[in-house]
């Protein structure tokens, strides 16, 4: 993400901490836009070049409407929402054979669950007020302006919902542009729901930044997150609207909420189950859904936006450099395919021409693993040790590889510590892992499986790894993967992370 933008957004975040303070409501329209504006140009950034024009376009209906709402003969509960309806048509009309290109696929911008989702938004509060006059003395004594936001939050839920199945990035942005552009010809309450659909439509271009983030209710981090999120806004709000309004109070209430969202955020690259970019997007929906009940005026927008530029800007800085090395010379590991498809066929070679034992070149041979159902936990043993053995019969060849634990990390050096001590791996005990193996069976062309002995804590098991030399520069290659279930090595069984560890292994000799 570009500096200019995560300065914007925190720039915007201060103005509306500014507005709030000296009251100044008559600009909270003007910012609604900027804010718009923002996300609108943060969603580009997941897009290829040809689909920005959607986006521009956006803008362009949301800054169009906020001119001509000036007008007062268009601000009439008649017609005020003909021209949101009309530009939205416009829009479907000019984008209806738009294609959409994400790291996912291609899709079609224009679909009927859209158009659907961008009239109801459109007409949400007009349907609201429609059913509230009809159905008038069902809501005795809960009020019309509580009664109106009560169908109005049903109504966007629907049109969310529309939006979402038509559009994985863009849906929500289109509902939120929708709905602001209808707002700017009303004088109420309701607009502000504006920014809870905002903080919603940003989230997507979050996950796509992280595509192998896992976002599950079910985790704790996220939960936290949540009432993270419900927590700061209701509070906040909550001190905005007092009578006696303390700033200092105010303020300090500011920094611990974005302390804490800093703080979670941080969390997750010493363990992904403490915190992460999951766990700051639980954060931004706890917001939206306080904002949606209590907000007013410009303080969640102001928080949002402050939040958004340290969730932008922070990822950069948390960048665990050594896991970022390490990959970037093992990426040979990572790319090591296993099917039958003629691509990979065509890069393995055949091991007879290396008859003989040859020793790996232990500092350009590791071993990479993934722990969890999306392989969140990563670690690699960045040394390995050991030898190959080739011989005219297969069956006969053998391969010995030794795991140092000096050499195991996780790229967190403060877990590292607690793994190497007695509650799990006993490193002064045991300080190596091993593998020994006698016959390669080939199971495709230079493809083999090979069925050894694997220690781990004293305790040896069978296991069963592939094994394929590769073309590569310099020395030859030998790559290949496998999967332990590491409480069979008397490891104790974790339900939230998973027992299955997943590897791949280089050796080079």
């Amino acid at each position: 993400m570009e500096v200019v933008m995560i300065l914007t957004t925190v720039v915007l975040g201060i103005l509306g901490l500014m507005m709030q303070y000296f009251n100044v409501n008559r600009f909270l329209d003007f910012f609604h836009l900027l804010i718009a504006s923002s996300i609108g140009l943060i969603l580009l950034s997941s897009l290829d070049e040809g689909s920005g024009s959607v986006v521009f376009a956006l803008i362009g209906i949301c800054a169009a409407n906020f001119v001509l709402s000036r007008l007062s003969m268009l601000r009439k509960p008649a017609v005020r929402f003909i021209v949101p309806m009309v530009s939205f048509a416009v829009f479907t009309v000019i984008f209806q054979n738009q294609s959409i290109v994400l790291r996912d696929g291609q899709y079609m911008l224009v679909n009927v669950f859209l158009v659907g989702a961008m009239f109801i938004t459109c007409l949400a509060f007009e349907i609201a007020v429609l059913k509230y006059k009809l159905f008038e003395r069902l809501f005795l004594g809960v009020g019309i302006e509580n009664t109106i936001s009560s169908i109005l939050i049903l109504l966007l839920g629907v049109g969310i919902l529309l939006a979402t199945i038509a559009s994985s990035l863009l849906g929500l942005y289109i509902v939120a542009i929708a709905f602001v552009s209808a707002s700017y010809y009303r004088d109420d309450k309701a607009s502000n729901f504006f920014v809870s659909i905002a903080i919603l439509s940003v989230l997507p271009a979050l996950l796509h930044s992280a595509p192998n983030e896992v976002v599950s209710l079910t985790d704790g981090d996220v939960l936290s997150g949540l009432f993270i999120g419900l927590f700061g806004v209701f509070l906040i709000q909550k001190l905005w609207n007092s009578k006696k309004r303390n700033y200092t109070t105010i303020g300090l209430v500011y920094l611990l909420f974005l302390g804490l969202s800093f703080f979670i955020l941080w969390l997750g690259t010493l363990y992904f189950k403490l915190g992460g970019i999951d766990a700051a997007i639980a954060i931004f929906v706890g917001m939206s859904l306080a904002n949606a009940i209590v907000g007013r005026g410009f303080v969640t927008a102001s928080i949002f936006m402050i939040l958004l530029g340290g969730v932008l800007v922070i990822p950069d800085f948390l960048v665990n450099e050594e896991q970022l090395m390490f990959e970037r010379q093992n990426k040979i590991i990572d790319t090591v395919n296993l099917d039958d498809s003629n691509s990979v066929r065509s890069n393995r070679l055949s091991l007879n021409d290396l008859k003989g034992r040859h020793s790996l070149i232990s500092k350009s041979s590791s071993v990479q693993f993934f722990l969890g159902n999306q392989g969140q936990t990563k670690g690699a043993f960045k040394k390995i040790k050991g030898s190959i053995s080739i011989d005219e019969n297969m069956e006969k060849s053998s391969l010995e590889i030794i795991l140092p634990m000096s050499e195991f990390t996780t790229f967190v050096s403060m877990r590292d510590a607690s793994l190497r001590g007695d509650d799990y791996f006993r490193v002064d005990q045991f300080p190596n892992m091993k593998y020994e193996a006698v016959g390669f069976n080939e199971v495709d062309s230079n493809l083999f499986e090979v069925t050894g002995n694997f220690t781990m804590l004293g305790i040896t098991k069978e296991l069963i790894v592939t094994l394929q030399r590769i073309k590569a520069e310099g020395n030859h290659v030998i790559v290949g993967s496998g999967k332990i279930d590491r409480t069979l090595f008397g490891m104790t069984p974790n339900a939230s992370e998973g027992n299955i560890v997943t590897f791949n292994y280089r050796a080079e000799f």
